[in-house]
């Protein structure tokens, strides 16, 4: 394990909303049965839950008290780790969580933070089936913050897990052998493990498997694999498997191959219609429109919001944001999934913050999520944009930053300058993807054309 590559990608690890949740930890940390501080939740007599520790350690973190969640987490994660995760009690599930936010807290650069000690802690927990660890540790040895000598050795747990039936295994087994992180990419050993997790039910690894098909040359066999997927439109999933083959997304690059399945995408799309000049979409209200209103028009807002208005329901959401109306987080992703579910994909990005913000896992959160990758699927640019960020971050999903650079590179082709940015930052900094400075140059350029305020700046600072 590398400590200075696991240092330098701690700074874009960062979950959005991070003022808020300090403020929400004070709260959390009077509320918590034991409000004495960090040293009575480590005390192993203090008569707390794993699951108490847990949200306990997570109060503490927001609040910056790194020593004191590292200590509720030691407690927590020392209370079970045996088994396989999916016939956990809740509260030995909860002690698994533990640990993997224990290594988190070591691979973050945080504080006393070790990165040899985390790795040994994500291994610990990825042992035991856990998925976030899985991800996290095929994600970082992509990323070549793992040895090959260390990803050989995960990848042979790994193996003992999806011979379990572990579909998360699987997954992170075909992803290393397609990538290459494990020597020269080996499509046969990837194609046997995605087919595994897809027989299991995983749409994700029929995805892949179709990928790898196509990579194969067998277009027959891949397109039946497509058939299968239930998300996402057939377009999209064509579009999407063409450019990451042109592109290497997954797999060794083939422009010819990927030129071939976007011309069978394009095919699929019906004759277009006539041209119509489509009417404007309803501007969503200013900030100084909002606190503007009485009230009473306040209340009227609500009323529409409720019904399921979803011009209504943005600006509502807003409202709540900005302190004017009463609500929750939970209330904001409720009212900016409606609005993006019906179409308004210029609130996807605001959808993500209230993500941050709300309890996870909650029916709305995982709701909301469902919603934006449903819009990212669609070809809705900003939707594609607001998904990397998801996964860039992590919480709602688990972190992967190769896959947050796909959805950056898809929303800046189809010429969302967020987009644009975010693929620029990534390339600048060789962060979830290779570093390549002339083509970071090339996509600031074109984030600062569509309006993006920051990136001129940036690609000026660039060497």
């Amino acid at each position: 394990m590398t400590a200075p590559k696991a240092a330098a990608a701690a700074g874009r690890r960062r979950k959005a909303g991070r003022g808020c949740a300090a403020a929400l930890a004070a709260v959390l940390l009077l509320a918590g049965p034991a409000a004495g501080g960090s040293a009575a939740v480590a005390a192993p007599g203090a008569g707390l839950s794993a699951e108490d520790l847990l949200a306990r350690a997570r109060a503490l973190t927001a609040a910056g008290d790194y020593a004191g969640a590292r200590a509720a987490l030691e407690v927590a994660a020392g209370r079970g780790l045996s088994g396989h995760v999916s016939r956990r009690h809740p509260n030995e599930r909860a002690a698994l969580t533990a640990a993997y936010e224990l290594a988190l807290l070591d691979l973050d650069g945080r504080p006393g933070a070790d990165a040899a000690r985390g790795y040994r802690r994500l291994e610990q927990a990825a042992a035991a089936g856990y998925g976030p660890a899985l991800r996290r540790l095929a994600t970082d040895q992509v990323a070549g913050l793992v040895q090959p000598a260390g990803a050989a050795a995960i990848a042979s747990g790994y193996r003992d897990l999806s011979d379990g039936g572990s579909v998360v295994a699987s997954i992170a087994l075909g992803d290393l052998w397609a990538r290459g992180a494990l020597g020269a990419p080996d499509l046969p050993a990837a194609q046997q493990y995605y087919l595994r997790a897809a027989n299991a039910g995983s749409g994700t690894a029929r995805r892949r498997l179709a990928l790898v098909l196509a990579a194969r040359g067998e277009q027959a066999q891949a397109e039946a694999v497509l058939a299968t997927v239930e998300t996402g439109s057939v377009f999209a999933l064509y579009r999407n498997l063409a450019t990451d083959l042109g592109e290497g997304r997954g797999v060794p690059a083939d422009a010819a191959l990927g030129e071939r399945w976007m011309a069978l995408a394009h095919a699929l799309l019906p004759p277009r219609p006539p041209k119509v000049r489509a009417a404007k979409p309803v501007a969503l209200m200013s900030a100084r429109a909002l606190a503007a209103l009485s009230p009473a028009d306040l209340e009227a807002l609500r009323e529409k919001a409720v019904t399921g208005d979803p011009v209504a329901a943005a600006n509502y959401a807003n409202a709540i944001s900005s302190g004017l109306a009463a609500g929750t987080p939970a209330d904001m992703v409720r009212l900016r999934s409606l609005a993006v579910a019906a179409g308004r994909d210029d609130v996807s990005r605001a959808l993500v913050t209230a993500i941050g913000l709300a309890s996870w896992p909650a029916p709305e959160t995982i709701a909301a999520v469902r919603t934006l990758e449903s819009a990212a699927e669609a070809a809705s640019p900003p939707a594609m944009t607001a998904l990397g960020m998801l996964y860039s971050t992590g919480g709602a999903v688990p972190p992967d930053l190769p896959q947050a650079v796909v959805w950056f590179g898809r929303a800046a082709s189809a010429g969302d300058a967020e987009g644009a940015f975010r693929l620029g930052l990534a390339l600048a900094s060789g962060l979830g993807t290779g570093r390549d400075i002339e083509s970071a140059r090339l996509w600031l350029k074109k984030a600062a054309e569509g309006g993006q305020p920051l990136a001129a700046a940036v690609a000026a600072g660039l060497p």
